[in-house]
């Protein structure tokens, strides 16, 4: 169960790194996933498991991504909450092809500007190489 909060400060940050890795010094093959990492930092455990990922596409499908996983780490004066999960090559170029974009992460919604879409389109184009 997600904590319910009552001050918008207590949300905290939530941060997204996307990656993929490669064999050799160039891409020569296709890669088959990249890793979503999202990081939360707040006063409190907000997650405290693993959430299920939708993208949400042009406000009107979804792509079912799958269930994070979780890990915390305690810090002097705030948590930090880690959930990853591992995004098809298939799924990132369906999301590349989005005019819109957001993530359900858990209970919670997460609107994607369009610069990083951009990144987004960017990162999946860099991966079908």
């Amino acid at each position: 169960m997600n904590k319910e909060f009552t001050h918008e400060s207590e949300f905290g940050n939530l941060d997204l790194d996307i990656s993929f890795t490669y064999s050799g010094r160039q891409i020569s093959n296709p890669v088959d996933a990249a890793v979503f990492n999202f990081k939360g930092t707040s006063r409190n455990q907000l997650w405290q498991h693993g959430q299920n990922l939708v993208a949400v596409i042009d406000n009107s499908s979804g792509i079912v991504l799958g269930a994070t996983s979780y890990s915390s780490n305690s810090q002097t004066f705030y948590f930090e909450e880690v959930m990853s999960i591992s995004v098809p090559y298939l799924a990132m170029k369906r999301i590349a092809s989005a005019k819109t974009l957001a993530f359900q992460l858990g209970t919670r919604n997460i609107s994607i500007s369009n610069d990083q879409l951009n990144d987004l389109r960017a990162l999946a184009a860099l991966m079908a190489h």
